[in-house]
């Protein structure tokens, strides 16, 4: 017997995702276990989480920062063409409660902002890592 349409079209669509550099597991037992399917690229991770047509599915981009974290004060050559992180930006990276955890974490770490947002709410910018 064909699977049913629905079937059909996940296959499908789960074999066009491979095709674009997903990689698959099931995250439970079972044959019809939900999947999550993860791509990295320079810029981002992908997550698809497929728990059925049912169910729900879920797609979620993640944009990836570089940080700095040193063992002791690092030697840092700011490139004018590379992006920094604001003070919340680094909190989110680092899964910190906000933007003055983030400042006194890597403050405590050596890590010292190379310039500040304009403006009377400007944020501390940070490094990425080179």
């Amino acid at each position: 017997m064909g699977d049913s349409p629905d079937l059909a079209a996940a296959k499908q669509l789960m074999h066009g995702a491979k095709a674009e550099g997903f990689r698959f597991e099931r995250i439970a037992e079972g044959p019809d276990a939900p999947v999550v399917g993860v791509r990295d690229s320079v810029g981002y991770r992908d997550e698809i989480y497929l728990a059925g047509f049912s169910d729900s599915c879920t797609a979620i981009r993640h944009k990836r920062f570089s940080l700095i974290v040193p063992s002791r004060p690092p030697v840092v050559s700011h490139r004018p063409d590379s992006t920094l992180m604001t003070t919340a930006a680094a909190a989110h990276h680092l899964g910190l409660a906000g933007r003055d955890s983030a400042r006194i974490w890597l403050a405590q770490r050596g890590i010292r902002p190379v310039g500040r947002e304009p403006g009377p709410s400007g944020q501390n910018l940070y490094p990425p890592r080179p």
